[in-house]
């Protein structure tokens, strides 16, 4: 007796399997959403995930995380990658902005001698324009303390400040 698969079957609707067929055959789809309905697709055709992979030419645990993404999500959401856990965006949608603001000036006009940006010489503008407004930052604000600095037998913490990037 052949080997009997323990993995729900895959049940496409005549529509979901209409826009699987469609993207399967694309040319214009990103790669990894094309082979996936291709896989769905031949899967849910009755073959089993070892015909799929060697028909495919890939191997079992692609075909199978493919398989169980659609039976729990659903078969056109488990075309695309899912998020991952990523690191959180340390750049604001502003700061973003203003880097592609000053791509689009000229170097020129900001006082430097060539036509055009190179990502060396707009790197270095962008450091120097942090390092500006850092300073100009700590000078509002006024002098930053260390924990250490806070000795509560001093008459004023002021007499030791440090400034962060200062020696003491």
């Amino acid at each position: 007796m052949p080997f009997q698969s323990r993995r729900a079957p895959l049940v496409l609707t005549e529509e979901t399997r209409r826009q699987l067929d469609l993207i399967g055959r694309s040319r214009t789809e990103p790669r990894h959403r094309v082979d996936r309905a291709r896989m769905l697709l031949k899967y849910a055709a009755g073959e089993s995930v070892s015909a799929v992979a060697r028909a495919l030419g890939t191997n079992r645990p692609r075909i199978e995380r493919c398989l169980d993404k659609a039976l729990q999500i659903g078969p056109l959401a488990a075309l695309s990658d899912l998020p991952g856990r990523g690191h959180p965006t340390s750049i604001t949608d502003d700061a973003k902005a203003w880097v592609t603001s000053l791509a689009c000036q000229k170097p020129k006009e900001l006082g430097y001698s060539s036509e055009r940006w190179t990502t060396d010489l707009l790197a270095r503008h962008i450091r120097r324009c942090l390092q500006k407004e850092r300073t100009s930052i700590a000078e509002e604000t006024g002098p930053r303390h260390r924990v250490e600095d806070l000795d509560p037998g001093r008459d004023s913490p002021a007499q030791d400040s440090v400034l962060p990037g200062t020696a003491r």
